[in-house]
């Protein structure tokens, strides 16, 4: 932990040591902290002297190391090589029931990469090899009488099998040539298949991004529709409660004032108040303003030429609200 922060004199093969870049969590020495702190508590816990023995593995950790040097630090391919590393790292440890404290980046060597690490702070002495697929299948077998050394060799195969799934679509392979006695002539072309397949994948995941971001566009695009449907279909609503009042004043059914003349029934009045209700503030207030004008015309000939003003005016309102407004996606 002391080499990953770049504590002076812990990174002796950095010419010139930087300090890391924390990618989340805790950076190192907070972690560290942390860890002995709990470490701390677990011994008064259990009582005096009765601590954990100084060799004890109380935090798993990794490394991972990329082909990418540090003018790459920003590159897209870098980028989600480190981390879909530290996501599969994340999903280890804490398939495991531990839980990882943080990350960081070096950007001061040859080549950049990045420490990551955890503990397994629901164990009762934190003890981190139940963090380790191999450690937890030597303990499996010993217990049901089976060769621990053949279980352990087998979860890790596993384990590798698995971060080199990650790695591949990266066009990083699991083996070198050596190991398999491959020529150079071999090898390139291996590397460069990878290559080929890591950039298939990548125009793959291109064109998922592409599609996931058309379906956000369209989304929003019918989000936006609805919500002009629903603006329009509001004001046709306000639009015809005020033809209904204007029609029911001009035939007398409300006097100048908006109220019900005696002569209405009530169960036209009741459909006169259902019909306002999207807009009767509204319809109140013309009501008694056109009434108030009426009202000042002491001629019945210039009354009755105002009331019929009035009812062309709802006309007019009934000819523009008279056809059903489509809905979304309607025609």
């Amino acid at each position: 932990m002391l080499e990953a922060a770049r504590i002076d004199g812990n990174a002796p093969h950095v010419a010139n040591p930087k300090p890391p870049d924390l990618l989340f969590g805790m950076d190192p020495m907070a972690a560290l902290e942390f860890h002995d702190q709990r470490i701390a508590a677990l011994g008064k816990k259990r009582g005096r002297g009765a601590g954990l023995r100084h060799d004890s593995h109380t935090m798993a950790a990794a490394v991972f190391s990329f082909p990418c040097k540090p003018p790459e630090v920003n590159s897209e391919y870098y980028i989600g090589l480190r981390d879909d590393s530290m996501a599969w790292f994340k999903a280890e440890i804490e398939a495991l029931g531990g839980e990882v404290l943080g990350a960081v980046q070096h950007t001061d060597e040859a080549y950049l990469h990045i420490h990551v690490y955890g503990m397994n702070l629901n164990d009762p002495k934190l003890n981190a090899k139940m963090l380790h697929r191999g450690h937890v299948a030597a303990i499996a077998a010993k217990r049901q009488g089976r060769n621990p050394t053949a279980d352990y060799k087998a979860a890790m195969r596993g384990w590798q099998n698995s971060y080199s799934e990650v790695a591949g679509r990266y066009g990083l392979t699991k083996i070198g040539p050596g190991r398999r006695r491959l020529s150079r002539s071999q090898h390139q072309i291996e590397i460069a298949e990878a290559a080929r397949q890591a950039d298939r994948i990548f125009e793959i995941d291109q064109k998922q991004i592409a599609l996931q971001q058309r379906e956000i566009e369209l989304q929003a695009a019918k989000d936006r529709a609805e919500n002009a449907y629903a603006i329009a279909n509001e004001r046709t609503q306000e639009l015809q409660a005020i033809s209904t009042g204007i029609r029911a004043w001009v035939v007398d059914e409300l006097d100048d004032n908006a109220a019900f003349t005696p002569s209405v029934s009530k169960p036209r009045r009741a459909q006169i108040v259902s019909a306002i209700t999207p807009a009767r503030g509204t319809v109140i207030a013309l009501i008694r303003k056109i009434g108030a004008t009426a009202m000042s015309f002491v001629d019945d000939i210039w009354r009755s030429a105002y009331r019929q003003e009035v009812l062309q005016a709802a006309d007019t309102i009934d000819e523009a609200t008279s056809d059903k407004l489509p809905g979304p996606g309607e025609s």
